[in-house]
């Protein structure tokens, strides 16, 4: 405690020395970025905090419920309280200084590179260095010495260089945050030094969901329904948590949030080298009797996800609404011959449990199926297989399926002027038999084809807007994050907003992955029996009525990060918008494993602690 007081009290000497010199240096440090390194340093900025805390509270919590001796209580105690007061702190302070940031025009320092706007006056100290470095600190009063901890020492400079690079924090500020955090985190080993911080088994659920539900308050980023081109938000809608997923968070949580994000594959791929290395690291810091049960359990957790991730059957959320209306999927899978989906009646179960009121079941260039949804089919000339074309959603009009399905598009290396003229011609025959058309994902489509070399086949939007397309799609099955393709999706959405077309999202659900973010909110009343809502359905279709496409986005995200760090960035965006009970589903779980694995083995039985007898 002696030599924490000493630390602080010479960080905040540090400040003082520096102070001269903070315009200059901010300047200088601010200069030099870009690329991975700017990505590096948005990530730390919008991630690191809530990343720190949650870590804290569930390696602190875990060892004050479930610590052997006093000094680990204690210790387990200070972890998770420590960033979190210290936080508060720096806040007090920041409110009775009032020192501009860097960016506000009074300094008058020019040429700064603006990563992240802020100019308000709560500059000194760093709240992110403060946290960080209470973090840091605390982990080395709760835990008992093992093989790499000096390492996390690095976090700290870290996090400074970080505040002074984004132009948000000038040094002096983070010095003081480390002098803070020094003070507080000496404080309160000064004040739990003689307390055992036992507390009994009855008050534990308490103190545990009292913790969560305060970092959720201060961290929480949670979720919010957008434009999924403007990304303006849209009131009245949300989302609600099914019971399932709350109680098994751990388990279906990730693969979720997997199956939520731009591009499953790329993120799994992104994510697999942070996995294998944690994996190392909980080997390597892991005593050597812990070993065998750290390895099965961080397996069987990832059989878990893998397994509900592929299997399709995710808890996802309710899709709710405040006012009168329906939701509507324009573009679902089932029983598809083609893409071998799961049976439409499965389908249909999942889209009525996610709060879809309308769903047109769309398979690839097949009739449409039994009664009870929107008929439809998704037209690609017979292409699917093996090349890429253009997709169109076919709903409604008596003939029109029998109609577009005897139009297929020859081989495109032969094709000619062939495939361009046939895709128009789907459109101009669906709509002669009464039907809507609804262009699927051009923009993807444009992507491929023009890594196969056959773009010049494909219709632009203009054409087929002009041959009489009633809409497009402008989200399917996630926003589109690729600069690029959201370039496309851009120009799309002004042509329909510019001709008052149907801008629509869909899922594209063909039953794995499952829980997709989009869908297209109806606003309005529709009739209560079925049959009739899915005539109305397809009267406002027709009519080109209001239709919002909809996309659910975390509200605390980054932009799209270099791909060193998406699995950092994934990680974090999914703990900072889980709700409080999600939180809470975590934390009890991650006390039942640490039991587990600390547990004793059976008398008698050999096990992680307990070498096996030598035979005679």
């Amino acid at each position: 405690m002696k030599w924490l007081c000493l630390a602080g009290l010479l960080a905040f000497a540090g400040a003082g020395l520096v102070l001269p010199f903070d315009a200059a240096l901010v300047g200088v440090i601010n200069g030099a970025g870009g690329g991975v390194t700017d990505a590096l340093l948005s990530f730390l900025h919008h991630f690191m905090p809530v990343v720190i805390l949650t870590a804290g509270l569930m390696l602190g919590g875990g060892l004050w419920v479930r610590g052997q001796t006093p000094a680990l209580r204690r210790g387990g105690l200070l972890l998770a309280v420590a960033p979190v007061l210290a936080n508060s702190v720096t806040s007090i302070i920041k409110a009775a200084v009032g020192r501009a940031r860097p960016q506000h025009p009074e300094h008058g320092i020019e040429a700064l590179r603006i990563l992240v706007e802020d100019a308000d006056r709560r500059s000194f100290p760093s709240g992110h260095v403060t946290t960080a470095a209470a973090f840091v600190i605390a982990m080395f009063f709760a835990l008992p010495p093992f093989r790499g901890r000096r390492l996390f020492l690095l976090l700290i400079p870290l996090m400074m260089w970080d505040r002074i690079a984004l132009a948000v924090h000038f040094p002096s500020d983070t010095f003081a945050g480390v002098g803070v955090a020094c003070l507080v985190c000496a404080g309160m080993a000064w004040a739990l030094r003689r307390w055992d911080a036992r507390i009994s088994s009855a008050w534990r659920p308490c103190a545990a969901a009292v913790s969560v539900l305060a970092i959720t308050w201060a961290w929480s980023g949670g979720t919010r329904p957008v434009d999924p081109v403007t990304m303006e938000a849209i009131d009245g809608l949300g989302l609600d948590p099914s019971g399932w997923r709350c109680l098994f968070e751990p388990f279906v949580g990730p693969p979720l949030e997997i199956a939520w994000a731009p591009g499953p594959r790329a993120i799994v791929a992104e994510t697999a080298p942070w996995s294998v290395a944690v994996l190392l690291a909980a080997w390597w810091l892991t005593p050597r009797p812990r070993r065998r049960r750290v390895l099965g359990l961080s397996l069987g957790v990832l059989i878990i996800w893998g397994g509900l991730f592929w299997s399709g059957r995710l808890p996802a959320d309710r899709f709710t609404h405040d006012g009168p209306g329906i939701f509507f999927d324009p573009h679902v899978h089932g029983s598809d011959p083609v893409d071998g989906a799961r049976p439409f009646d499965q389908m249909l179960a999942r889209k009525r449990a996610r709060g879809v009121d309308v769903v047109a079941l769309t398979n690839h260039d097949a009739p449409p199926p039994a009664p009870g949804v929107l008929p439809g089919l998704e037209w690609s000339g017979g292409r699917h297989d093996d090349e890429t074309y253009l997709h169109l959603l076919i709903l409604g009009g008596a003939g029109a399926f029998d109609a577009v399905m005897k139009l297929v598009v020859p081989p495109l290396a032969s094709a000619g002027d062939v495939a361009h003229a046939r895709g128009l011609e789907a459109v101009r025959v669906a709509k002669q038999h009464g039907a809507v058309v609804i262009v699927a994902h051009h923009w993807r489509t444009l992507a491929q084809m023009t890594r196969d070399g056959t773009a010049h086949h494909l219709p632009t939007p203009v054409e087929l807007a002009d041959a009489g397309a009633d809409g497009f799609e402008v989200a399917n099955r996630h926003w589109e994050a690729d600069p690029q393709g959201r370039s496309e999706v851009e120009a799309i959405d002004a042509l329909c907003r510019d001709r008052g077309l149907l801008r629509v999202a869909s899922s594209d659900d063909h039953g794995v992955p499952a829980g997709s973010p989009c869908v297209t909110f109806l606003p309005g009343r529709f009739p209560v029996d079925p049959v009739a809502r899915r005539e109305a359905v397809l009267g406002r279709l027709r009519e080109r009525g209001e239709a919002w496409p909809v996309v659910w986005m975390r509200e605390k995200r980054a932009e799209r990060p270099a791909h060193v760090l998406a699995g950092p960035v994934f990680v974090a965006r999914y703990l900072a918008a889980l709700p409080p009970l999600g939180r809470l589903s975590w934390l009890i779980w991650f006390l039942v494993a640490w039991r587990w694995v600390l547990r004793s083995p059976r008398r008698g039985s050999p096990g992680p602690d307990r070498p096996s007898s030598p035979r005679r």
